[in-house]
């Protein structure tokens, strides 16, 4: 049923009439004009349209959970205008005179998303003479020609007594719709703000400071910028859950499954008009969204701490598509120690291959070597660590006696295939790189370039290596992508604008913000290492290094190591929350 309220003004024809009257003696002479065109007005179009489908009908119904309310079949109905003016709506819910359900108090009205008893709405004037009571369910504004379609479900809440009063009764009822034409309209967007609080197993979100001309009718929270949960209050907790130990990347999962890492929030006015949607990153766990949608740990400082090899490492991430030697492609997680192992150049080479200064060829580095042989086996070796000008090398002999991997901390590292792929774009002789997003690194470090200019000649490239672009090993280092994933940006600029940022070439102030809240950058304490060689005129001579930004750097000179490694498939996690006091403990099933 639609009662309007259509006020109509009627069109009126106006005759003029004009009486001349002149004294002449006794004689009177009149004249009557009459206007030749009529003065119309014609009602514009005011009209709602109610269409309606699957009327609720509960046989035997009895108290149920909201949960299993909830799923019920809803009632559905569209209210249009149908015009070019305005609307306002207010769908009521009339109980009609042959209801014999006589305490109402226990009936819970669901539409759309809002969910309340029955009783708690307001009671306002029936438009139905055979209804009893008339309760207001929602109000709100149609636009010109917008349609808006509802869902309403009805059910007895799961606390209504089990007594006669209850027992074989019936409740019958109708909805009916309010229409009123309206002369102004807002179309003013409101804005939405929101601070969260986490406590013991549960977010509470607070959009109380969210503001519009008017007022706010609804409140949109969110976990994933697709699905809203839609209520009237200003406020929403979700709840959150404790990691279930067990295999270390099944837990994990769980872990980022039942924590809240996001939140999104858009409100919403008396008028429809809906704010832009803001969002928080609150977690520190995010999937990488990329072909492999890798879940990594963000921000300045994860609790992704683990006691390993009888000291701290900590967690890049479950990494997906993770391939042995065997072509086994399973979900891994990658650690990295937390401190480095000490300061050291990538590679060097004779006096006559590349003037001493070595070759971006990962597989047959002086580093891979380090790491694989005398770190891995805890043994000291002779390296050339150091170059003192062109052509001359000087060696020291770098130990790792006592401090390398333990022998039951190498049960727990897989050796994989490592993924070493270089730029395709030239950097400038002078070192300035192209820009190249987080996302472009993730592809170049699986594309085919090596990293050598094939066609150039030059003391600097001299090498005839065999180039490869994979490596099959059990220590590695991390990758500029690891680095650009890790960020949270700053309190300027967020995770998602930054990712669309370079963290390469480009504005230097742009990326340190970028970074700055980023727990693998370990700026302060020098330079480090990645595994990729770097293309860069008219030499074969440079690698990828990490400090704000992404650079290069010749092979001969130092920077900071930090071991990076794979779990074996079976590793679980037996203990800790990942914090640094209670780091997570490893196991192997």
């Amino acid at each position: 049923m639609i009662k309007s309220n259509n006020k109509i003004v009627i069109g009126i024809l106006l005759t003029i009439a004009i009486l001349f009257v002149t004294g002449v003696s006794y004689a009177i002479w009149s004249m009557t004009l009459t206007q030749k065109v009529s003065n119309v007005i014609t009602t514009g179009c005011f009209k709602v349209e109610f269409t309606d489908l699957n009327p609720i009908h509960l046989e035997s119904a009895y108290p149920i959970v909201d949960e299993e309310g909830m799923k019920l079949t809803p009632y559905t109905f569209k209210i249009t205008n149908t015009c070019d003016s305005y609307a306002s709506y207010q769908i009521n819910l009339e109980i009609l005179n042959t209801t014999t359900l006589e305490n109402l108090n226990y009936i819970k009205v669901m539409i759309d998303e809002e969910m309340n008893l029955l009783t708690s709405n307001e009671e306002v004037e029936k438009t139905l003479e055979d209804a009893s009571v008339s309760y207001k369910l929602e109000t709100g504004y149609l636009d010109a020609n917008e349609t808006k379609t509802f869902t309403l479900r009805l059910w007895m809440n799961e606390s209504t007594p089990t007594k006669d009063d209850f027992m074989n009764k019936t409740l019958l009822s109708k909805v009916t719709i309010i229409s009123s034409l309206t002369q102004n309209f807002d179309r003013e967007d409101p804005i939405a703000m929101f601070q969260v609080t986490r406590n013991e197993n549960e977010v509470v979100v607070d959009a109380s400071n969210s503001f519009d001309n008017m007022s706010i009718k609804y409140y949109y929270y969110g976990l994933d910028g697709v699905n809203y949960i839609r209520t009237s209050s200003s406020s929403y907790t979700f709840d959150e859950q404790t990691i279930n130990y067990g295999l270390a990347t099944t837990s994990l999962i769980e872990l980022e499954q039942n924590t809240i890492n996001e939140v999104y929030v858009y409100v919403e006015d008396e008028y429809g008009n809906k704010s832009e949607v803001v969002s928080e990153i609150i977690g520190d766990m995010l999937y990488d969204k990329t072909e492999d949608n890798n879940l990594r740990y963000v921000g300045s400082s994860p609790d992704n701490y683990v006691m390993f090899n009888n000291e701290l490492w900590r967690i890049i991430g479950v990494m997906n598509n993770i391939e042995d030697g065997k072509s086994n492609k399973e979900t891994r997680i990658k650690l990295i120690r937390d401190e480095n192992i000490g300061s050291f150049p990538w590679d060097s080479s004779n006096s006559s291959v590349n003037r001493a200064w070595g070759i971006n060829e990962w597989s047959q580095s002086k580093l891979k070597n380090l790491l694989n042989v005398n770190y891995y086996n805890s043994t000291s070796t002779i390296l050339n660590c150091a170059i003192i000008g062109l052509d001359d090398v000087i060696s020291r002999t770098c130990s790792f006696n006592g401090n390398g991997l333990r022998e039951e901390a190498k049960k727990y590292i897989e050796e994989v295939i490592w993924h070493t792929g270089a730029n395709d774009k030239q950097i400038a002789e002078d070192g300035t790189l192209p820009e190249i997003t987080t996302q472009q690194f993730y592809e170049l470090e699986r594309s085919n370039n090596t990293g050598k200019w094939p066609t150039i000649t030059s003391p600097w490239a001299t090498d005839t290596v065999t180039r490869t672009t994979s490596w099959l090993g059990k220590i590695g280092l991390i990758s500029p992508s690891d680095y650009g994933y890790a960020t949270l940006g700053s309190d300027t600029m967020n995770r998602h604008l930054c990712l669309e940022k370079s963290i390469a070439g480009g504005q230097t102030i742009v990326i340190k913000n970028c970074m700055a809240k980023n727990w693998l950058n370990k700026s302060s304490s020098g330079r480090q290492w990645t595994l990729h060689p770097a293309f860069r005129m008219p030499s074969n001579v440079n690698a990828f290094v990490i400090g704000d930004s992404v650079g290069v750097m010749m092979l001969g000179f130092q920077a900071n190591v930090y071991p990076t490694i794979f779990l074996k498939s079976n590793v679980s996690i037996i203990s800790g929350t990942g914090e640094k006091q209670n780091p997570y403990v490893l196991g192997l099933e």
